[in-house]
């Protein structure tokens, strides 16, 4: 893990920037503190800060020409660019990777797997060359401003240099769409993101981006052993790629599908290295007491992990969160994410990071597989996929409802349809591709929901100084699956059924039937009351910076109407604890970061 950062400026020597890269490098310190690196040339000033000496800055010349990389992450080459390059089949080596663009250009990224952001600077042609991963694990931001372009691992090191401003755009979109967050731009007026698999290049005044990974459909002529074999070999490579390494390995336990197969491969590798796995688990005080079993979330994991450890070489450790340190932690989710996020979704995780990163320098998760094979309830739900909006993301009438009435020409619903139907269209499959019953649904999923929590995981591991590995995040294996016809992706008539297939001699019974159950969250009421207390204090300060964006009156009406919200809001957890809490999120995160409004005709 490391935090990467520069300024491009053709016009003035890259000294005049020198400080300006200090200032954002400090902000991500929390990214890697033990080695710094900040350098210029050409026109080019870049930093990094890393937690391993040797993912620093690195210059190399090859026939003449220099580079300079930045690089957050890990990526490992095909056997077919290994062979090219004369190198192992590991991850690439700073070196490997300069040599790799040198030969290839952009085209070397068709060639690679793994989670990774990534600055090249040719000081020969005067041109910055930024790149992210296929699956958009590792974040990449960007900004133009006054003829300067700046780019960052994270939001807040760009706005050191560019204003916090949430325009009519950034409104609209924080109430119609969030959490979630368009794949090429933020909420913050003028900073944007580069769109997972994409790259960019920056020369003189011109800016050009240019996508180098989508799925494609390819007809799939394996029978169902053969697919469950290339499955299972698929996720093997993946998992062995991030677990050779260094460092105290980890890994999150939930006792559900996806987790169980990676603790079960990696404690392999992991004690064939002399290493012993640890796994985490997070629990809230009182649940047992005070569950309630839903569809979206059938039973505990207490039960399930048990029963897994039996077989596992591996030392446990169970982390117990409380109600109110969820919500203490609200604030620093916020700095993690640099928006409003998932609330008590994103502040359990970031507790539970740093727990882990007391013991261990890196940590597998299992996001991703339910985006890769179809695991989601709207994938198999009619009623999820009867709207207009995205299935994830509902309640637009709850979201107006709180909407301050200066604000009520805002187009929230318009906004909403307009970005799902707009991703569906742009992503129309061939008929055959998985999911084909709703064409498009699987790539939007991937992109929205998916990238939603891919920047969770990397804000909320990052900020606790964690390195967090995402062996189901493989283009490769979301290619393969991707043409999987339902049949077969849903053998059994189970959701995932092919990865059950694929794994079934390597889990418990137990776990091979169990029922999809989303990560788990408090069902305590100490914690709903403790939210909307904090919550009733906000609105009632005329001076909170939340007040201009809601109706105080229709907010304190429904929280003291003490109505339950029987459906999720967004995603499969964030119900009405989890709104309050989001919009403590915004109040939070309006102040903290001292966001100015310019809602433009609207007035506050």
């Amino acid at each position: 893990m490391s935090g990467i950062t520069g300024i491009y400026q053709y016009e003035k020597e890259p000294s005049a920037y020198y400080d300006k890269v200090s200032h954002m490098l400090l902000t991500l310190s929390h990214r890697g503190a033990a080695h710094q690196k900040r350098f210029t040339a050409g026109h080019m000033a870049m930093g990094i800060c890393s937690a391993q000496k040797e993912f620093l800055a690195t210059t190399f010349s090859f026939e003449g020409v220099t580079y300079s990389l930045l690089l957050d992450g890990e990526i490992f080459p095909t056997f077919r660019l290994a062979e090219t390059l004369d190198c192992s089949s590991h991850a690439l080596s700073p070196e490997e990777c300069l040599l790799a663009y040198h030969r290839l250009g952009s085209g070397f990224l068709k060639l690679v797997d793994g989670s990774f952001a990534l600055a090249i600077y040719n000081h020969t042609a005067d041109e910055l060359f930024l790149a992210r991963d296929a699956m958009g694990v590792r974040p990449l931001f960007y900004a133009q401003r006054d003829g300067v372009f700046y780019f960052s691992s994270e939001i807040k090191a760009l706005l050191q240099a560019v204003p916090a401003v949430l325009d009519a755009r950034g409104i609209t979109e924080l109430f119609s769409l969030s959490p979630a967050a368009s794949p090429d731009h933020t909420l913050f007026s003028g900073i944007q993101t580069l769109p997972e698999g994409c790259f960019l290049r920056a020369r003189h005044e011109s800016v050009h981006i240019e996508p180098y990974f989508s799925l494609s459909y390819q007809e799939h002529r394996d029978s169902l052993y053969e697919t469950g074999e290339k499955v299972r070999h698929l996720v093997e490579r993946s998992v062995h790629n991030y677990v050779d390494c260094e460092g105290r390995p980890a890994a999150f336990l939930s006792g559900g599908l996806d987790s169980s197969i990676l603790c079960c491969l990696a404690s392999v590798y992991v004690s064939n290295r002399s290493k012993t796995l640890q796994t985490f688990s997070i629990a809230y005080k009182d649940n047992e007491k005070y569950f309630s079993q839903n569809s979206y979330q059938p039973d505990m994991d207490d039960s399930y992990i048990a029963l897994l450890l039996k077989q596992l070489d591996a030392e446990h450790h169970t982390i117990l969160l409380e109600p109110r340190e969820l919500a203490d932690a609200l604030e620093d989710a916020v700095v993690a994410r640099d928006l409003p996020g998932m609330a008590d979704i994103d502040s359990s995780l970031l507790l539970a990071a740093r727990e882990v990163g007391a013991s261990a320098d890196w940590v597998l998760s299992g996001e991703c597989a339910d985006e890769v094979f179809c695991g989601y309830p709207w994938f198999h739900r009619e009623d999820l996929l009867a709207g207009d909006v995205f299935p994830w993301s509902g309640s637009l009438r709850l979201r107006r409802m709180v909407l301050s009435p200066d604000l009520a020409v805002l187009p929230i619903e318009e906004t909403a349809r307009a970005a799902y139907q707009g991703s569906l269209s742009r992503h129309m499959p061939p008929v055959g591709v998985a999911g084909r019953e709703h064409p498009g649904l699987y790539e939007t999923n991937l992109q929205w929901f998916g990238g939603c929590l891919l920047r969770r995981k990397d804000a909320m591991t990052s900020y606790a100084g964690l390195t967090a590995k995402l062996p189901f995040a493989s283009p490769f294996l979301a290619q393969y699956v991707y043409s999987i016809p339902p049949e077969i992706l849903e053998t059994g008539s189970r959701e995932k059924g092919i990865l059950r297939y694929a794994f079934s001699d390597l889990l418990p019974r137990e776990i091979f039937l169990r029922k999809k159950n989303p990560y788990p969250k408090t069902f305590d009421p100490a914690y709903a009351g403790c939210v909307r207390e904090r919550l009733r204090d906000v609105l009632l300060d005329p001076n909170a910076p939340l007040r201009p964006l809601v109706d105080r009156d229709a907010l304190l009406a429904w929280m003291d109407s003490g109505a339950a919200m029987d459906t999720p809001w967004f995603g499969q957890l964030m119900r009405g604890p989890q709104f309050f809490a989001f919009l403590l999120q915004v109040n939070i995160w309006l102040e903290k970061y001292h966001v100015s409004l310019r809602p433009g005709s609207n007035p506050l």
